[in-house]
């Protein structure tokens, strides 16, 4: 009851928002993300570029709202806020976090439809025994946003400026590349 009257409106507006967002990204309209945006600390950002700053806080609200209820005890501050970053990384251009975010919308959409799914199931049969739910983690969903793909093309010196700059999550996945790399 509570997701079929908050929950799921909730979803479907964030996908509403998600959605406008990977537009206005797409369609060049606002500077958002990139080396010289990305250096920025949040006040800097707020005065010099308030449209990245409300544009990330946007982001922000969208990860925390969709994917709390699904991960539960998982969803702390800090994990929400290595998935923000792995959703949207403003030390990124547009084009690669383009890719994240649509990543970001496939997976708010597929746990959404999975719930709807058990919600049917439950109305058909009366119970969820004998329902399996995809499960959903946290693991599962950083390894969902953050891909080798959003490196490829870069330099080893644009590598070396964005490792510097990254996550634990996206420095290990850079090190794997480089490795790999290296063994060619």
């Amino acid at each position: 009851a509570d997701y079929v009257l908050k929950g799921g409106p909730q979803i479907k507006s964030n996908l509403k928002n998600l959605e406008e967002k990977i537009e206005i990204l797409e369609a060049g309209k606002l500077n958002v993300s990139g080396p010289a945006i990305g250096v920025l600390g949040d006040a800097a950002m707020g005065a010099i570029a308030p449209d990245a700053a409300s544009f990330i806080s946007d982001i922000r609200d969208i990860v925390f709202q969709s994917l709390r209820e699904k991960l539960g005890a998982q969803f702390t501050e800090r994990e929400g806020n290595r998935l923000v970053n792995a959703a949207f990384n403003q030390y990124l251009d547009e084009s690669r976090n383009v890719a994240r975010l649509k990543r970001l919308y496939d997976t708010i959409d597929q746990a959404a439809r999975s719930k709807e799914a058990a919600i049917a199931y439950y109305e058909e049969n009366g119970t969820l025994k004998g329902y399996t739910i995809p499960i959903l983690d946290f693991e599962s969903l950083m390894s969902g946003l953050v891909q080798e793909s959003d490196f490829e093309g870069m330099t080893d010196e644009e590598l070396k400026e964005y490792f510097a700059n990254a996550s634990s999550d996206e420095q290990e996945i850079i090190l794997e590349m480089v490795r790999a790399r290296e063994e060619q």
